[in-house]
């Protein structure tokens, strides 16, 4: 059948409508698809809580320490030898031990010998005095005479000098000591911070050939980053050693003192080359605090380390000792099981203990 020029086929509409509506589908369907669905109600978002429990720990408020040494002026090494120095067991700063060799003198050994009072004449048979005593515990010490509380040169005096110059490899060995083969040291192990002598050059005429720094007479305590410490009485460690104190107050505890200047951390301290005398402790509080772990949001009324929590309706006063792990550290003058926090808290005015 021939149709005429302007006539439409009846089925065209048909497929116009059928896009609009699979074009609409398409469109709801990406709708819902990009709407997330609401939460279920047990789900939704709650208040905010308005109270928070509260636990404890123990708070020793540790800290490390910067300390700055003081120390005495320094102490000459001297002998009694004189002549050119053919060997010599330093060419600097560096350590000498009790019982070793120091250096030769036109090839005689000098031994040297660390006592608790400086030898500063010789010494031989019969010889008594408060040199002889400290000869007499150093050659003790070092495992050569048996009884070391004597004062006078004896006979078995004299057998644990010549074993100490035999221990020591000395070829020629005297019954006597002689100054001109010693050279005393202030400690077993001493730090010796400039050293004279050279190889081929002659012994001073003064008998000096080295230095050695003075014992600590002071410590001085910082905290490296600033801020204060809790107060109480506190337990100093520097070097394995430990003290007391009393905040960052300067330590002169002679005992202490002492007992770091025979640490090895303290000698190889000594034999640095420029700079302060520094190193790093540690303070910690003698009793450690009973500390309660609160919210910040807890905390309100602060001034300085003061402050309060709100306890049933009630303002307790507290101390903030520091902070971690989310929480606030506090002591307070009571046990704290429950604190308000935030919106929960109805109290502004916060008492002062």
């Amino acid at each position: 059948m021939v149709t005429g020029k302007g006539s439409r086929r009846p089925w065209a509409g048909s497929f116009v409508v059928l896009g609009l509506v699979c074009a609409l589908a398409v469109g709801l369907g990406v709708g819902l698809w990009l709407v997330p669905p609401p939460a279920p109600s047990d789900l939704a978002a709650g208040e905010r809580p308005i109270s928070a429990a509260v636990s404890s720990q123990s708070f020793n408020d540790e800290r490390t320490v910067r300390v700055a040494f003081e120390v005495a002026g320094r102490t000459p090494l001297i002998t009694g030898a004189r002549g050119v120095v053919t060997a010599t067991s330093l060419t600097g700063p560096g350590q000498l031990t009790s019982g070793t060799v120091a250096l030769w003198v036109e090839g005689r050994p000098v031994l040297a010998l660390h006592t608790g009072v400086p030898l500063y004449r010789n010494l031989a048979l019969g010889v008594r005095g408060a040199d002889v005593a400290a000869l007499n515990q150093e050659l003790n010490r070092l495992g050569l005479l048996a009884d070391g509380t004597s004062d006078s040169f004896t006979q078995a005096t004299r057998a644990a000098w010549l074993e100490a110059q035999l221990r020591a490899g000395l070829p020629e060995r005297l019954a006597e000591l002689s100054l001109e083969r010693v050279m005393w040291l202030p400690a077993v192990e001493t730090a010796v911070a400039e050293w004279s002598v050279t190889l081929g050059g002659p012994v001073p005429m003064d008998g000096v050939v080295g230095q050695v720094n003075g014992a600590p007479t002071q410590l001085n305590l910082s905290l490296p980053g600033g801020g204060e410490l809790v107060e109480g009485e506190r337990i100093l460690t520097l070097f394995g050693q430990e003290t007391s104190v009393i905040g960052l107050d300067p330590v002169t505890d002679p005992q202490f003192l002492a007992a770091l200047a025979a640490q090895v951390q303290f000698r190889d301290l000594m034999l640095q080359q420029g700079g302060p005398l520094e190193a790093s402790g540690s303070i910690r509080l003698v009793s450690g605090i009973e500390a309660w772990r609160v919210p910040p949001t807890a905390l309100f009324g602060i001034e300085g380390r003061l402050g309060c929590v709100e306890v049933a309706g009630r303002a307790v006063p507290v101390r903030i000792l520091g902070s971690g792990m989310g929480a606030s550290l506090v002591e307070a003058s009571e046990p704290l099981s429950e604190v308000a926090v935030g919106a929960g808290l109805s109290l502004t005015e916060c008492p002062r203990p």
